[in-house]
């Protein structure tokens, strides 16, 4: 049995249809967005210190 909390739920997410599918795309766009920045930094930060490396730095100690 569905209890009556849970049917005003489905009942109000069916009567706006709109509204759930701008929230439904909304937290998409979110999760999305917090994946792609995540993802970029780990390759940025790998990629920056190997070219880093690469080009063979200065260091003196004075």
């Amino acid at each position: 049995m569905i209890g009556s909390c849970w049917k005003k739920v489905i009942r109000d997410l069916w009567h706006n249809k709109v509204r759930t599918l701008l929230v439904v795309l909304s937290i998409a766009a979110g999760v999305s967005g917090i994946g792609t920045v995540a993802h970029m930094y780990f390759i940025m930060s790998r990629d920056l210190a190997q070219s880093y490396a690469e080009v063979r730095p200065a260091n003196a100690i004075l």
